[in-house]
């Protein structure tokens, strides 16, 4: 049996600044690309759009992830681990119609939201 894969958008915010945010989102792709479970890793384009999305805006920062299902939560915690070394910032994670932002939150916040969106994304 084959893992099935999932179309993850991410979208970086670092500030009003487009170029930051530019900037930013390149750095996680390039961290992104890293992972073995990674099938690929595009700039956010109207064209890759996937079918199943909710309005998601298309702002400069944001990334389309395809990874398969049972990697979901590696990605996850590598985004969770790439947006603490930031420093600053914010990340939102959308997986079909679900999404969630990591902002202004302690380590030990984020944490508890990965966790809990995990568990309500988690395979049978």
């Amino acid at each position: 049996m084959t893992d099935r894969s999932s179309r993850v958008v991410v979208e970086v915010d670092s500030g009003s600044d487009t170029e930051a945010r530019a900037e930013a989102a390149a750095s996680l792709q390039e961290e992104l690309l890293n992972y073995q479970a990674i099938e690929d890793v595009t700039s956010l384009e109207a064209s890759n759009v996937p079918a199943d999305a909710k309005a998601i805006p298309l702002v400069i920062g944001a990334i389309l992830v395809k990874v398969a299902e049972a990697a979901i939560p590696a990605l996850v915690a590598g985004i969770h681990n790439w947006l603490n070394r930031q420093g600053e910032g914010s990340v939102k994670v959308t997986i079909g119609g679900d999404s969630f932002e990591l902002t202004h939150a302690t380590v030990e916040e984020r944490a508890t939201l990965l966790v809990a969106f995990l568990q309500a994304h988690s395979q049978p």
